[in-house]
């Protein structure tokens, strides 16, 4: 009784023993298939791209400099006598309108001095001409004589008369021929200033120049009508604007060791005088194949990039041509307008390479 309840047992643990291994060996054998799948897929590397395009490219000179009044047409203001600045009407930098009034003078004391001592002269060489002719008549003077009194009294009413049209006996005033903007105030308010000495200068809005300096060893790529962009270095909000070289000078100055370059911009209306300008010169300029900087690689002295093709990685050998910041020319037998360009994990890629395109982050 006891071994018959005793083999039902043994048969249920052998049972379970069997399902025990079965399970086990079942577990490895898709473990090894899932290792063996691993090992054969291929590795990729992750890339970004961007289009080729056909496209206008310049290669450019960054130089820096000045806006200043064209040199020949600046309006310069000046008095023929000693004067006293009574009045300054304007301030440098502020635009004036024709007739403006600028300066208010009045005649310093030496040129009324001046003044009076020719008042005095023309009476007495009037009354000197008058007792020579009364001399003549009684016959004591010679009419060489009376000549010398007629010259004298001539000379004296003709410098009266000269210093009276110029009116050193009044106030004078000095007035805007023109349209423009004080450039200069070399005087202030109750200075004494010589005849002839530079008062203050305008010049007209359009007829303003940039000044730049280009350094010696780039001067040969620059020559007249060359084109030229240029935009405010302290306000980068401000408009780019262009112009053209109209003046290049052959002489290295002695103080910043560049050569200095004229250049006459296209509109003046956004330009302020003394502002600081950065400016581009155009030293070439060509339509081209164009491919983001990223793209290229160096290859000893040649350059190459990748394009894609079915998820794989193409090599193309290239020819590098004009560039900017961020785009340069390229020169292939293969390559066409819109194509994609790895810019991006290209360090990693061989001919053939297996990718995969991620957006840019």
């Amino acid at each position: 009784m006891g071994n018959a309840t005793a083999r039902p047992s043994f048969n249920k643990n052998a049972l379970l023993l069997i399902g025990v291994l079965v399970m086990t060996a079942c577990g490895e054998q898709s473990s090894t298939d899932h290792s063996s799948e691993v090992d054969n897929k291929e590795p990729t590397v992750a890339v970004q791209t961007a289009p080729l395009r056909y496209g206008h490219i310049d290669q450019t000179l960054t130089v820096y400099g000045m806006v200043i009044p064209s040199p020949d047409k600046i309006k310069i203001f000046s008095v023929p006598f000693e004067s006293v600045i009574e009045q300054e009407w304007v301030n440098v930098g502020e635009e004036v309108e024709t007739n403006d009034l600028l300066l208010t003078l009045t005649p310093s004391p030496d040129t009324r001095l001046r003044l009076q001592q020719a008042r005095i002269e023309l009476n007495a060489a009037r009354v000197q001409r008058g007792l020579m002719r009364e001399r003549l008549r009684l016959r004591l003077a010679t009419k060489q004589d009376l000549v010398a009194a007629d010259s004298r009294f001539d000379q004296a009413r003709e410098q009266l008369q000269s210093l009276t049209r110029r009116s050193l006996g009044t106030a004078h005033e000095i007035r805007a021929t023109a349209p423009g903007i004080v450039y200069l105030m070399s005087v202030r308010q109750g200075q004494i200033v010589a005849a002839g000495m530079t008062l203050l200068q305008t010049v007209d809005h359009n007829q303003l120049t940039v000044r730049f300096g280009v350094e010696p060893e780039d001067i040969s790529g620059v020559h007249e009508k060359q084109l030229v962009r240029m935009k405010s270095v302290h306000n980068p909000d401000a408009k780019s604007m262009e112009g053209r070289i109209h003046t290049l000078t052959h002489l290295v100055d002695p103080k910043t060791r560049l050569v200095t370059v004229l250049v006459q911009p296209l509109a003046t209306d956004d330009l302020l005088l003394n502002d600081y300008i950065e400016g581009r010169i155009v030293l070439q300029s060509k339509q081209a194949l164009l491919a983001p900087r990223a793209a290229l690689l160096p290859a000893g002295k040649a350059y190459r990039l990748f394009t894609l093709k079915d998820g794989r990685a193409v090599l193309h050998e290239v020819r590098k041509g004009l560039q900017t910041a961020t785009e340069v020319a390229v020169v292939a037998d293969r390559l066409k307008e819109g194509e994609a360009v790895v810019t991006v994990g290209n360090y990693q890629l061989g001919n053939g390479s297996a990718v995969r395109v991620e957006s840019a982050r």
